[in-house]
């Protein structure tokens, strides 16, 4: 995986383990790795997915794009949609600077939702879109 990639999902990460205002029984730690979910892991909490990159590449030039899944896991479809709604006011139309690359502007949108096959849980399932815009420096 690229670094500019990895400093993405960071910048989700961080994102979501500092945003204010999180929707109720949200737990500490608000989010896992693909790969790191605890099999007692305690609903709500976010899952940062694979990285989705365009068939270009992924690079701190203007003009390019990534884009990142993120599933919100809840006992219920409406909580769920609670972690999602929170997730858009966090991120949607932000810009975020990454330490040593480009500045990116996200959008975010609903892909899709699912059922855990052995537990019932819900799941929102998200898009997280980034792209490189101008930069002056900061």
């Amino acid at each position: 995986m690229a670094v500019q990639a990895v400093a993405g999902m960071d910048a989700i990460a961080a994102a979501i383990a500092t945003g204010a205002n999180p929707p109720a029984g949200l737990k500490v730690p608000r989010f896992y790795r693909d790969g790191e979910v605890p099999e007692n892991a305690e609903l709500p909490y976010y899952l940062l997915g694979r990285v989705l990159e365009d068939p270009a590449g992924f690079y701190t030039r203007p003009g390019s794009s990534a884009a990142y899944r993120v599933h919100c896991w809840a006992e219920t479809y409406t909580k769920a949609l609670r972690l999602y709604d929170w997730l858009d006011g966090l991120l949607h139309n932000v810009t975020l600077t990454l330490d040593g690359h480009t500045v990116w502007q996200c959008k975010v949108r609903l892909v899709g939702s699912g059922v855990d096959a052995s537990s019932d849980a819900r799941q929102a399932e998200v898009e997280v879109g980034m792209e490189t815009t101008a930069h002056s420096g900061t």
